[in-house]
Protein backbone atom coordinates (compact mmCIF):
# COMPACT_ATOMS: atom_id res chain seq x y z
CA UNK A 1 0.00 0.00 0.00
CA UNK A 2 2.54 2.60 0.87
CA UNK A 3 3.75 2.65 -2.84
CA UNK A 4 -0.13 3.82 -4.16
CA UNK A 5 1.45 6.67 -1.49
CA UNK A 6 3.98 7.44 -3.29
CA UNK A 7 2.56 7.34 -6.66
CA UNK A 8 -0.32 9.73 -5.75
CA UNK A 9 2.45 11.93 -3.86
CA UNK A 10 4.24 11.85 -7.02
CA UNK A 11 1.59 13.05 -9.08
CA UNK A 12 0.27 15.61 -7.34
CA UNK A 13 3.51 17.13 -7.46
CA UNK A 14 4.16 16.54 -10.99
CA UNK A 15 0.95 18.36 -11.64
CA UNK A 16 1.48 20.95 -9.48
CA UNK A 17 5.06 21.31 -11.45
CA UNK A 18 2.96 21.73 -14.78
CA UNK A 19 0.41 23.93 -13.63
CA UNK A 20 3.33 26.29 -12.14
CA UNK A 21 5.76 26.10 -15.17
CA UNK A 22 2.16 26.70 -16.92
CA UNK A 23 1.65 30.24 -14.97
CA UNK A 24 4.95 31.90 -14.93
CA UNK A 25 4.89 30.90 -18.78
CA UNK A 26 1.96 32.43 -19.36
CA UNK A 27 3.25 35.79 -17.18
CA UNK A 28 6.69 35.65 -19.11
CA UNK A 29 4.26 35.89 -21.76
CA UNK A 30 2.34 38.71 -20.90
CA UNK A 31 5.70 40.37 -19.85
CA UNK A 32 7.08 40.08 -22.88
CA UNK A 33 3.98 41.82 -24.83
CA UNK A 34 3.74 44.34 -22.76
CA UNK A 35 7.59 45.43 -22.84
CA UNK A 36 7.72 45.20 -27.00
CA UNK A 37 4.59 46.76 -27.08
CA UNK A 38 4.66 50.11 -24.42
CA UNK A 39 8.16 49.91 -23.98
CA UNK A 40 8.08 50.91 -20.72
CA UNK A 41 9.41 49.32 -18.01
CA UNK A 42 8.19 46.20 -16.27
CA UNK A 43 7.39 45.76 -12.07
Amino acid sequence: MAYLRILGICVFVIIGTAAELQRVGKAVKERDLIDTSTKEPVI
